[in-house]
């Protein structure tokens, strides 16, 4: 039965449905939303069909409700706009339904927009692939979020792109309660997802390989868990997290970055940095680190991390499609962890270094607490020594000031060189039940 047969009742020139034929809402509501898709040319990326194509999709977005989109690769040469609330916007999966911006369109691909009078409230974009095309296309975001209130964007993949996801404020409306999941960004010349004004909201488990700038950005954003995320060679740093508060960057992998694997900054409070892994930073700029604090913030807690570093250089660097050399591997012995002496209230514990990281904890700032654990029969990691410090910014684990403790794996102790520290202000702890190495 063709769709016009259950539409277009004999006489009828307004879709509608017979009354011989059931149709339930949402069905209906498929059918009614999806009626102008079949106006979609497919493979062609000429300025009529992607203007054509523009517009059939915006004036099936301007109604809202559920769109579900046909499979194939669409060009459109112009942004398209979601500002119905609970309008949800979905394809055939990633890889089968793709809009694509031709050469030369600038500006972001899809904006879900609220205004500073309203927010735009419960809508979701899942299930397609948004190319933004050649590198000539910048200043935009496949997604970019203004004012959004419980949005949810996932299962989509986002490819050459400037900034993956973009989210912002209009008038005094923020972003709040938005869920970014299971997103692939892929060469994005600038953020892979550039948070702003983005409270109570979660960001979890995308992956975000080969970002030029900064893989995951939240700048001014409240509330926010950052969490499960894979971030895959950046020039830049790994995850930055600027001007916000009570941040939670937890369980993120993230590999070979061009210089800090996590840096908390410019007054930030209440970073938890835990339960990471960063492996390879500093391969673009000797000087940055595995996890940063600087910027005068407060009260970050670098927990549960693990930092990893070899002394092996891969030949390795190539252009990417966005024309952009990626680096090539190379020997750095950085920092694991540098607290600057701006930043006040740190507390970091429990933290893994492999031993190629001559300087683990580096500058740390006064009054920041730094608590030794030990791994078992592991002589080739360290936790939590310290190398190039001032003893008396620390507090050891007996809570006496003005003291250090070192924790010892086995019978050697971790190779530590604490700037100003006389003999009495260290203790070396042998931790209990210890056995040699094997």
């Amino acid at each position: 039965m063709s769709l016009e047969t259950i539409l277009l009742p004999s006489g009828s020139t307004y879709p509608q449905p017979r009354s011989d034929i059931y149709v339930d809402k949402l069905m209906y509501n498929d059918i009614i939303s999806n009626a102008s898709l079949r106006f979609l040319t497919p493979n062609d990326s000429s300025s009529t069909v992607a203007t054509q194509n523009t517009a059939v999709l915006q004036s099936v977005i301007t109604l809202g409700g559920n769109i579900l989109l046909p499979t194939g690769l669409f060009y459109i040469n112009a942004p398209l706009i979601m500002s119905v609330n609970y309008t949800w916007l979905r394809g055939q999966g990633k890889g089968l339904t793709i809009l694509k911006l031709v050469s030369g369109t600038n500006g972001s691909m899809l904006s879900l927009t609220g205004t500073g009078s309203a927010k735009l409230s419960g809508c979701t974009v899942s299930d397609l692939t948004l190319d933004y095309g050649a590198p000539g296309n910048s200043n935009g975001a496949c997604v970019n979020m203004i004012a959004c209130d419980n949005c949810y964007i996932t299962n989509i993949k986002l490819y050459n792109v400037y900034n993956g996801i973009s989210t912002t404020y209009a008038g005094s409306n923020r972003c709040t309660s938005n869920t970014i999941e299971n997103i692939e960004v892929q060469y994005a010349t600038n953020y892979g997802l550039n948070l702003q004004a983005f409270d109570n909201g979660t960001v979890l488990a995308n992956s975000i390989e080969y970002p030029v700038v900064i893989g995951i950005l939240a700048a001014g954003c409240l509330e926010t868990s950052i969490a499960d995320n894979y971030i895959f060679r950046s020039n830049g740093a790994g995850i930055s997290i600027q001007s916000s508060g009570n941040i939670d960057v937890s369980n993120n992998y993230i590999f070979r970055t061009g210089y800090d694997g996590i840096k908390v900054s410019a007054a930030t409070y209440g970073g938890y940095v835990e339960n990471n892994v960063v492996q390879f930073t500093s391969q673009n700029v000797l000087g940055s680190y595995g996890t940063y604090i600087t910027g005068n913030s407060i009260g970050s807690s670098v927990s549960n991390n693990a930092y990893y570093e070899d002394s092996t250089a891969i030949n390795d660097s190539f252009t990417g499609p966005n024309n952009v050399v990626y680096i090539a591997k190379t020997i750095t012995n950085t920092a694991g962890i540098h607290v600057d002496s701006g930043s006040n209230g740190a507390i970091i514990t429990d933290n893994i270094f492999a031993t190629v990281i001559t300087s683990r904890i580096v500058n740390a700032s006064a009054q920041t607490v730094v608590k030794d654990t030990y791994p078992s029969n592991i002589d080739e990691y360290c936790v939590n020594s310290l190398k190039s410090v001032n003893s008396q910014s620390f507090v050891s684990n007996d809570g006496t000031s003005g003291k250090v403790a070192i924790s010892t794996v086995g019978t050697a102790p971790c190779s530590v060189d604490i700037k100003g520290a006389t003999a009495s202000q260290i203790t070396l702890r042998q931790p209990l039940n210890a056995s040699t190495p094997s």
